[in-house]
């Protein structure tokens, strides 16, 4: 037996999203009637940008000589500041803004 600790969690984990998702989206597509396209389109499309931003600047603070627990806190700061502010600019529309503001002053 070979164990591999936290990362054969983590390999169980990608291994098994990696062989569950088509068979479970393919079913879900039909199910629902969305054609493929239309789901891309709406839900995945939109948060390319800001995950990108995401994983530069989680990557950049990984890439600078500090400590472990330096690098965990930068890196979430740097990520999550710059998804939301790439999320904030180009994949939320007007009204999503406005009910987001809405909630963070209590209004909603």
């Amino acid at each position: 037996m070979h164990v591999v600790g936290v990362v054969g969690v983590l390999q169980g984990t990608l291994v098994g999203a990696a062989v569950l998702t088509p068979a479970l989206a393919r079913n879900v597509l039909r199910e629902s009637g969305i054609p493929a396209g239309e789901f891309v389109r709406r839900t995945l499309a939109p948060v390319v940008l800001p995950t990108l931003a995401l994983a530069f600047a989680a990557g950049g603070i990984v890439a600078l000589p500090l400590g472990s627990r330096a690098t965990l806190f930068a890196g979430a700061l740097a990520g999550a500041a710059a998804y939301a502010l790439v999320a904030t600019r180009w994949s939320m529309s007007r009204g999503e803004l406005r009910d987001l503001r809405d909630l963070a002053i209590g209004r909603a």
